[in-house]
């Protein structure tokens, strides 16, 4: 449905700052339900609070931002605003939906953390594999060297030293392949996102910033 919609224009009829299709939350200065427009997700976050204030989520997308009206509001006194109660309830909501944004951001980040040490833990499993032949190998060159095979005990050590640094390449390789990127990551503390760690607000070659996710969150929390 058209938030902006134009009534004058379709009924004849000037709509009001009180009329009930009127965004409040627009009115007040800080409308989720027109920053969100087409986020499903946090559209999603907008419906839970309305049924938990026993609201009809279905009525969000009808509502209205309209300039006339916000300006007839901004126009009252802070005693009418304050008798309205609709800076209140806009405070509610936003402090509703950073919570739900923050729960957002503790999830993603704990999505990876949860992977670097499943990382951690394979690469230890290989590591373990590895110093077996190293220690195989150590284990033979002082069973030669008791036995007075000084050749055989220097070939031996000089295979284990080889061995560790094919080992140290193999698990530097296997690292990466298993980290599959996500090394390069990290948490937008404002959206929740996943971005990569160099991305900022003014090298956003992903465009993050300037997307509507972001830009939403960050009027929210201002």
């Amino acid at each position: 449905p058209e938030r902006n919609i134009d009534l004058d224009k379709v009924t004849g009829k000037r709509r009001r700052f009180d009329d009930e299709d009127v965004d409040r939350h627009f009115l007040v200065g800080c409308s989720p339900y027109q920053l969100f427009q087409g986020s499903k997700k946090n559209i999603g976050y907008l419906d839970e609070f309305a049924r938990h204030a026993g609201m009809d989520p279905a009525r969000n997308s009808r509502m209205v931002c309209d300039e006339a009206c916000k300006a007839e509001y901004e126009a009252l006194p802070q005693a009418e605003k304050d008798r309205l109660g609709w800076e209140r309830d806009t405070f509610v909501l936003l402090g509703f939906l950073i919570k739900r944004c923050d729960d957002r951001v503790r999830n993603a980040r704990e999505q990876l953390e949860s992977h670097a040490r499943r990382v951690d833990e394979k690469v230890a499993e290989r590591k373990v594999g590895w110093q077996t032949r190293i220690d195989a190998k150590m284990r033979a060159s002082e069973e030669a060297g008791e036995a007075g095979l000084v050749d055989e005990c220097q070939k031996l050590i000089a295979e284990a030293v080889a061995i560790r640094a094919t080992s140290e390449k193999d698990l530097e390789q296997y690292r990466k392949e298993q980290s599959r990127g996500v090394d390069h990551q990290k948490v937008c503390p404002v959206s929740g996102a996943i971005v990569t760690k160099d991305a900022d607000p003014d090298s956003d070659t992903s465009g993050h910033y300037a997307g509507r996710n972001y830009v939403g969150w960050k009027k929210i929390r201002e």
